[in-house]
């Protein structure tokens, strides 16, 4: 809010308009009204636009790493996928990526599928009620679908707690299922930038880095929960979901990929 207010008093001033997103919101109208946002309105947007359009990313490329250095096999197998395809010191595009990499998009499906970083999808009930699965909710009552409870149904998902990526190679209609990005007329309306951010980034780290866990780590390949799986490391539940400890659990060892001689 002090932002904007500062904002408003530097327009007052007679200053230049700033071409950025904050005086975007600040100048829009609805085009049938003309009405502009109020303060209030304005602060909504450009937290929306931080949470939904930086954090989702940047978390789903946190809980991505973390799962593949619990995973070793799958991160062989997809910086190997990386590396085959590109030389050391190459900049990957995401158009690059997109042809050639299906193991790194896969591994990014299966970990908005057991990992997605948006809590649920809620929705406030229309006057006069409805009825789900046999259950009358009275209008005004808030429904939400857990995103994270659907992408793990039993008879949806074969192992649904492994992290399997190969799923999504040999199954490609299993793209269709993962509900991270919502579905239907209120789907992600940023998910094509979401894909190109992650998908670039992602294949650009594993070209250029060696990853590992640094032997204090608490969370292993060997530590295993009631169902087999390595044990994940706790997580927040607040809009989105992160990483509870992030400056303890959120470790790993970088080193600079070693390039072969004469290369």
């Amino acid at each position: 809010m002090d932002r904007i207010e500062a904002r408003k008093q530097l327009l007052a001033s007679g200053a230049e308009r700033p071409a950025d997103i904050l005086q975007s919101f600040i100048d829009a109208e609805d085009p049938e009204s003309t009405v502009r946002m109020t303060p209030s309105e304005v602060q909504t947007e450009v937290v929306f636009n931080v949470v939904a359009g930086s954090d989702t990313t940047s978390l789903t490329l946190s809980w991505t790493l973390h799962l593949l250095l619990l995973h070793p096999q799958c991160l062989r197998r997809v910086t190997d996928e990386v590396r085959a395809a590109f030389a050391a010191g190459h900049t990957i595009t995401y158009e690059e990526a997109k042809e050639k990499l299906p193991y790194l998009e896969a591994c990014l499906y299966e970990s908005m599928r057991l990992r997605p970083v948006t809590s649920n999808m809620p929705r406030v009930v229309q006057p006069g009620g409805m009825t789900v699965q046999g259950h009358f909710i009275p209008g005004g009552y808030s429904c939400a679908v857990s995103i994270a409870v659907v992408n793990i149904n039993k008879d949806v998902w074969e192992r649904p707690h492994a992290f399997d990526p190969e799923r999504f190679i040999a199954n490609p209609d299993n793209k269709r299922v993962v509900l991270t990005f919502s579905a239907g007329v209120r789907v992600c309306p940023g998910r094509f930038l979401a894909w190109w951010e992650m998908t670039t980034v992602l294949a650009n780290i594993l070209n250029a880095y060696d990853l590992s866990l640094p032997e204090d780590a608490l969370f292993t390949p060997d530590r295993l929960d009631a169902n087999g799986q390595p044990v994940t490391m706790p997580e927040y539940h607040g809009i989105t979901r992160f990483p509870k400890y992030p400056a303890r659990d959120c470790v790993a060892v970088i080193s600079k990929r070693p390039v072969a001689k004469g290369l």
